[in-house]
């Protein structure tokens, strides 16, 4: 088991979470979006999975995780809070809805691809 412990950050300290589903990222707007999307999009994509959240800790204006640097998914973004591949389980109806249709829908399209031939 691995156990990792994040540093306290100081109480000026806030999370957000961008869901990606389908390595698409669902719930964020604004400058936020601007600045998230795309670092939580190559997290998403470099997993392959069809669903998974990604925690960004910001302090002042650096995002941070427990020193594990994330500037190969973008240079802008210093560092990762979590990622959680069941994340929201039974806290939130709705979006366990959309995680379980998406994992649905990855599974559908895999025995696709086994009945065509395809496999993976």
């Amino acid at each position: 088991m691995t156990v990792l412990v994040q540093p306290w950050l100081g109480e000026d300290v806030v999370e957000h979470v961008v869901v990606c589903v389908d390595g698409e990222p669902t719930g964020l707007e604004g400058a936020l979006a601007e600045r998230l999307s795309a670092p939580a999009k190559s997290v998403a994509t470099e997993l392959g999975l069809a669903y998974v959240r990604v925690g960004f800790v910001q302090d002042a204006d650096r995002f941070r995780l427990s020193r594990v640097d994330c500037a190969g998914f973008a240079a802008d973004v210093d560092w990762f809070s979590e990622i959680e591949i069941d994340g929201s389980a039974g806290r939130d109806p709705d979006l366990d809805q959309v995680r379980f249709g998406s994992y649905r829908s990855r599974f559908d399209t895999f025995v696709g691809d086994l009945r065509s031939g395809g496999g993976h």
